[in-house]
């Protein structure tokens, strides 16, 4: 049959192809009248559910550090959907300063309100790096900033919510996330806190330390705003193991050591890995689909690494058994006094 016109481009040799996006972008409602925010858009399942959601009718606004990446975004998006409403605002997650920019040029920009904010960006597996804010930069990048950055443009989330009755909040979490019960108990306070000097080395163990405790963050912040407001709708996704920049690196950075291979034979399962298309289906699903529950997982069923996007429910996540409620508010209280951020609730 015809390739789908939401198909990025022709796959080059040896790059797995999709197996349910296609079908699946075919059951998406048009997002005319819509507006979606995205981070981490110059690749992978950002670029995608950019071009996606553009080729849909949203006005699509493209969150990125300025770069040569950042244009050519831009301009793949541009060429899917050329009469399309798009903006690339420039975004630096590893800067609190550049996040409030940003924040207000959208805020700016925006008078009917942002309908989806998807918290898409992310680093994974990273030197133990400290940003001008004095945090790890993995998880500065992952987590903290995208905690600023929606309690900034929450009133354009609350107005896009009164005006057309739905708003969400899409955190992009990850497979990894439950890695964080078994590498380091659950969340640790530690790795949203200044300094790093106790967030591990560079060794594989702690890189992966760090990398998981910024996912479980994800779904914790997801949960958190679940549970402490009903306004806007706070949804999480996974994108199973897919094939993209991020995963590439993680595999890099681990080496070949047995500790290394221990640890991703955890993480992935074995290698099998699905399109980065097919990794974008639970971001969209989470933004576009009607009649999605807040304080939901979109992703590969049971955390499984391939497969089509359902919806589970966070608290339903054997991972978390007792310890939800107590992780998410250690985690909120945290990284409230960590950005500064103000929350209206």
């Amino acid at each position: 049959r015809p390739a789908s016109p939401f198909r990025m481009s022709a796959a080059p040799p040896m790059e797995i192809l999709p197996v349910y996006f296609d079908d699946f972008v075919t059951t998406l409602p048009s997002m005319e009248g819509k507006t979606v925010a995205v981070t981490g858009s110059t690749s992978g399942t950002g670029l995608i559910f950019a071009q996606t959601c553009a080729k849909l009718g949203a006005k699509v606004i493209l969150l990125n550090r300025t770069s040569p990446r950042a244009q050519a975004a831009f301009d793949a998006v541009k060429a899917v959907a050329p009469d399309g409403k798009l903006m690339s605002i420039p975004c630096d997650l590893q800067s609190f300063k550049s996040v409030r920019s940003a924040a207000a040029v959208m805020i700016a920009s925006c008078p009917e309100g942002l309908d989806v904010l998807c918290n898409n960006a992310g680093i994974a597996s990273t030197p133990n790096l400290e940003t001008e804010d004095g945090f790890n930069s993995e998880i500065q990048a992952n987590h903290l900033s995208h905690f600023l950055l929606t309690a900034e443009v929450w009133p354009l989330l609350e107005k896009a919510a009164d005006a057309r009755g739905d708003a969400r909040v899409v955190n992009h979490s990850s497979l990894v996330r439950n890695m964080a019960f078994m590498l380091s108990g659950g969340f640790s306070a530690k790795y949203v806190q200044p300094g790093i000097s106790r967030l591990g080395g560079n060794d594989t163990f702690g890189r992966m330390r760090r990398y998981t405790q910024s996912k479980l963050a994800n779904t914790l912040f997801t949960h958190a705003l679940a549970t402490k407001q009903s306004k806007v709708k706070a949804i999480a996704a996974h994108p199973g193991v897919a094939k993209t920049a991020i995963m590439d690196n993680t595999i890099k950075a681990s080496g070949s050591t047995m500790d290394s291979a221990w640890l991703l034979n955890k993480a992935f399962t074995k290698f099998e890995f699905q399109s980065q298309e097919d990794g974008t289906l639970g971001i969209l699903s989470a933004a576009c689909l009607p009649n999605v529950d807040p304080d939901t997982l979109w992703g590969p069923a049971k955390s499984a690494p391939m497969g089509p996007a359902v919806a589970e429910p966070i608290p339903g996540d054997y991972w978390f058994q007792s310890r939800l409620a107590s992780q998410t508010e250690t985690l909120w209280a945290e990284s409230l006094k960590a950005t500064g951020a103000k929350f209206p609730f």
